[in-house]
């Protein structure tokens, strides 16, 4: 038979430990949340109905059969799926894709492909006393590729740049 205080360091240390178990799991609710989105971020919130724009593509893209309105319908498509309101009403905030490539005379067949999607809103600008339409927050992928594949690099590029959008719209509609 155990002596009498051997049970009491037991039950003390299974309470101990219940309860330090206890406030360790729920420490996370307790403590205020100190992440701060960004100002790009958080002009983001509740964004749902656009409009989307294609800029001018590159030779590189356009050698491989991309043709601007192929780039619009991917682009839209993408959007789409992620449950944007798509219309081309001239009020709305647009989204603008714009590709980018640059190549090197002493890399034959290399290019570095830049996807950038920006979005453009209207705003009052205080200091001005005036609306004024910029782009409020931008979002680029970039990657090196060669000119045999460039078209599924874009695709790829593409499809990250606009998860990364999707995913700080979300982020911000989210956000107290």
């Amino acid at each position: 038979m155990m002596p009498p205080w051997r049970w009491l360091l037991v039950l003390g240390l299974v309470l101990v430990t219940s309860l330090w178990t206890a406030l360790w799991v729920n420490a996370g609710t307790i403590r205020p949340n100190k992440t701060r989105l960004r100002d790009e971020t958080l002009s983001l919130a509740g964004l749902k109905q656009i409009q989307v724009d294609v800029g001018k593509l590159p030779w590189s893209l356009k050698a491989k059969g991309m043709t601007q309105e192929l780039v619009l319908k991917l682009f839209r498509d993408h959007l789409a799926d992620a449950r944007f309101d798509l219309a081309d009403e001239p009020d709305l905030p647009r989204v603008l894709l714009r590709v980018t490539a640059v190549t090197d005379p002493n890399q034959p067949g290399a290019l570095c492909l830049l996807s950038v999607i920006s979005v453009h809103q209207k705003f009052i600008l205080d200091r001005l006393d005036r609306e004024v339409s910029v782009p409020t927050a931008n979002f680029q992928v970039m990657a090196l590729t060669t000119t045999n594949v460039v078209d599924k690099t874009f695709k790829r590029n593409l499809r990250l740049a606009t998860r990364t959008f999707v995913k700080h719209v979300v982020l911000a509609s989210q956000a107290p």
